[in-house]
């Protein structure tokens, strides 16, 4: 990840599958505006910053900040275009703890999406939360 930034840090094993445009009129601008499309994989990895489990068991009012999410797989897709992530069909599997949604990263770093989340087993859900996802890279707020 601080290849791409550093106000956000994740770790894992990535298996990922891309497609990527590049133009330019000149060798300079070429890689001024990237497009690029990808479904990803990561496995037994733990974002950091971002508590899901805390969210949905503890909601506070001016939302959720801090701690960190581990998971078994996190899976999606990603799209780039206008300096603007697009995350779409994100699903997240951690123990009993199961996630999915959409989160989208504008060029400032801002963040916007939903993930819908649950605690617990097949037969008992202990908590489930619909958050809303806002802050920005640095400072990511579930609320």
């Amino acid at each position: 990840m601080s290849g791409f930034t550093r106000d956000f840090s994740a770790t894992g094993t990535l298996h990922a599958n891309v497609n990527y445009t590049l133009q330019g009129t000149t060798l300079q601008n070429l890689f001024a505006e990237p497009k690029v499309e990808a479904t990803f994989n990561i496995e037994k990895g733990v974002i950091n910053n971002v508590d899901i489990v805390r969210a949905i068991q503890v909601p506070s009012r001016d939302g959720v900040r801090g701690g960190k999410t581990g998971f078994n797989t996190l899976a999606g897709s990603m799209r780039l275009a206008n300096q603007s992530y697009s995350y779409r069909q994100l699903q997240l599997v951690s123990g009993p703890m199961n996630a999915a949604g959409n989160v989208d990263i504008a060029p400032n770093g801002s963040l916007s999406g939903r993930i819908n989340s649950e605690l617990g087993s097949k037969t008992v859900v202990v908590a489930r939360g619909n958050l809303s996802v806002t802050g920005s890279l640095k400072t990511p707020v579930l609320k």
